[in-house]
């Protein structure tokens, strides 16, 4: 019991002394992150929940002859499905990760315009009105998701359209769990500090931060896919090759085989074989 209470103690101390220096995983580390699994992500994550991502696009009218932004481009699944309905689409397909853009390049053979930039970044240097249509997936929350969301507005001409996934505050509930004990077996290791994300609580929430940014005729919905694994080892090398934790992998070196091994064994103790990935979508109008 004094050893458990004792860990608290020095992870709280870690966290303060991290907080006063201000050191605070960055857009880099995020996009460090999304480079050590860019190989895998494919395989690992793209391949079952593209599925969500076809359902979005899906649901958006289509123009002829458009200009998309592509923003947190990934792999660059969604400039590719849009390429195979639209071949004479122009497209910016924008990523922090350089890791990521390989993988977009290799999808894409040169259909698209690559750019390495995080969001507002890219955004703050694009003229008002210049897209027909923005995509942003299984990203908006790693900058503030209503700052983008407006910068997305101003650059979408009238009328533009555009369509979100990202994940909602109640994802990976079983990976909660086991995290803050990883924290605590190994806060001697800290040296930066992760923020919790700004995810939309519910469908609800993201239609309103829609509307707060300049968005009219949102349609939201909530979803849910669970992932099952036969071993808690292959439940780990799922939730370290995703992307799921980037920024997190930083505060706790997920990558590191021994700190694997506590997560395995983290999993093993709750008796955890499947994680729970909630998520929200949607698409809006440019009021």
């Amino acid at each position: 019991m004094w050893g458990a209470k004792l860990g608290r103690i020095q992870l709280y101390y870690k966290v303060l002394k991290c907080c006063l220096a201000a050191k605070v995983v960055d857009r880099a580390d995020i996009g460090n992150s999304y480079d050590l699994v860019s190989r895998c992500y494919d395989d690992q994550f793209l391949k079952t929940m593209q599925q969500y991502n076809i359902k979005m696009l899906s649901l958006l009218p289509l123009p002829e002859k458009a200009r998309v932004l592509d923003l947190a481009c990934g792999t660059g699944f969604n400039s590719w499905w849009l390429l195979q309905a639209h071949p004479d689409y122009v497209i910016d397909a924008v990523d922090i990760s350089e890791g990521m853009l390989r993988q977009a390049d290799r999808r894409l053979d040169g259909k698209a315009n690559l750019i390495r930039s995080s969001a507002l970044e890219f955004l703050g240097k694009s003229a008002n009105e210049q897209y027909d249509l923005v995509v942003c997936t299984w990203a908006l929350e790693y900058q503030p998701p209503i700052k983008v969301l407006r910068e997305c507005s101003r650059v979408l001409k009238q009328d533009g359209q555009i369509g979100v996934i990202l994940n909602s505050g109640q994802t990976l509930p079983e990976v909660r769990r086991v995290y803050k004990h990883l924290l605590i077996e190994n806060s001697s290791r800290i040296e930066k500090l992760m923020l919790e994300l700004p995810n939309p609580k519910d469908e609800r929430h993201l239609d309103r931060w829609l509307r707060k940014a300049g968005f009219c005729e949102a349609q939201t919905f909530r979803g849910m896919h669970k992932f099952s694994f036969d071993s808690t080892a292959e439940m780990t090398d799922w939730v370290t090759s995703t992307g799921a934790l980037a920024g997190f992998d930083v505060m706790a070196d997920l990558h590191d085989e021994e700190v694997k091994k506590q997560v395995s064994a983290l999993f093993e103790r709750f008796g955890i074989l499947a994680i729970t990935h909630d998520f929200v979508w949607g698409i809006a109008r440019k009021c």
